[in-house]
């Protein structure tokens, strides 16, 4: 179990003092990135990877997409160097470079299902995909015996996921997952769902209790959560039989099964160890596999723990939709919307404002201090 250098969780920031510190000039992007070109029947994909700042560690983040000739699949990753530890910008590289060359495995799969061969299913792509990430630890373990002792110990998050087709022609989403880094299915009606679990001991505990659906439903409750303070109000409001507050981000059903799947003990045990990431890439990876249906029209989201820390699940949702006026805080507003009809660039940039507010007297409860944030985007073709 590997525990990220990362600052505690601090008391709940009002709006009004959010909105006070407004993003200086030499902030803002002068040269934004050019928006790709989009193309209706084929893979769309936009990438972006925010460094911690000028004068700070190198960008500990690392990510790769690859589309076939046709644009109907593709293989994408992003990958999170373990904080408190040299080496985590070479640690993700490697694992990602290592995933990334073994792609024309999963294409000849995807070649002989096209063809018929009843032995390439989905399930075997799958399987190769597991394959390639432990393939990747080897290739680690192997750049870590070569390298200085300072990089011993040297680990990585890492997520995956490969964009393939069925024998009908039907788009699957296999998602291969390493700690903490995080994959989302935007549908084409709005709903954003959640296809990756968090490596933290806490939500492990609930998935081996009460399985893999009601660990995930608890992480996206605890996503919408501003932190354990404003979790005890809410509780206590429940308790006392009063309504919760309109903005409170989540429903007293929510709240009531947050509470009984978790329970006072292991409520307290995830706000205080809330960046532990246990079974990283360097650390005995412990690889989980989701297969998936994807509607035409839905974009897949991967993203470091930048975003998700950082970020409100709902403001995540927002950004990707491009509903800036949904967003809650100014200054999260004001950086997102910078970057209109590119929700890569948008939901980095959100994710480093939060960030930088640590730095600052009043911040925002989700705050833990800067990170590198890295996004890939994958938008499905609508037919």
């Amino acid at each position: 179990m590997v525990e990220r250098k990362k600052g505690p969780e601090m008391p709940i920031l009002k709006e009004s003092a959010q909105a006070e510190r407004e993003i200086s000039a030499s902030e803002r992007p002068t040269n934004p990135v050019p928006k790709k070109e989009k193309h209706e029947d084929r893979l769309n994909v936009e990438s972006m990877s925010i460094s911690k700042g000028v004068g700070r560690a190198p960008n500990e983040d690392a990510y790769f997409e690859q589309v076939d000739e046709n644009g109907e699949t593709g293989l994408f990753g992003v990958g999170d160097g373990m904080g408190g530890y040299p080496g985590g910008d070479v640690a993700s590289q490697t694992i990602m470079e290592a995933i990334r060359a073994g792609a024309t495995t999963l294409d000849e799969i995807a070649r002989r299902r096209a063809k018929g061969d009843a032995d390439a299913s989905i399930h075997a792509e799958a399987e190769a995909l597991r394959r390639l990430m432990y393939m990747a630890e080897v290739r680690l373990q192997k750049v870590r015996e070569q390298s200085p002792p300072l990089l011993a110990q040297m680990g990585t998050t890492g997520t995956v996921v490969r964009l393939t087709k069925d024998e009908r022609g039907l788009s699957w989403a296999i998602i291969g997952q390493v700690g903490d880094s995080r994959a989302y299915l935007l549908h084409p009606d709005g709903r954003l769902r959640t296809l990756t679990l968090d490596a933290h001991p806490a939500l492990d505990f609930i998935r081996v209790q009460y399985g893999e659906e009601a660990a995930i439903r608890v992480q996206d409750i605890l996503d919408e959560l501003l932190g354990r303070e404003q979790l005890s109000l809410l509780q206590l409001a429940i308790k006392e039989g009063r309504a919760l507050p309109s903005d409170a981000g989540v429903t007293r059903d929510e709240v009531e099964f947050l509470t009984k799947h978790m329970g006072v003990g292991l409520i307290d045990y995830y706000f205080i160890y809330r960046s532990t990431v246990q079974g990283a890439f360097g650390h005995h990876p412990q690889i989980k596999m989701n297969v998936v249906p994807v509607p035409p029209g839905s974009n897949i989201a991967l993203c470091t723990d930048a975003i998700s820390d950082g970020l409100l699940k709902r403001e995540i949702r927002a950004i990707l939709l491009g509903a800036y006026d949904e967003l809650p805080y100014q200054d999260v507003k004001e950086a997102a919307s910078m970057w209109s009809n590119m929700p890569a660039q948008a939901l980095a940039y959100a994710a480093k404002e939060r960030g930088e507010e640590r730095e600052y007297k009043d911040f925002h409860p989700r705050s833990k201090g800067v990170d590198d944030a890295t996004v890939v985007m994958v938008e499905i073709p609508k037919r």
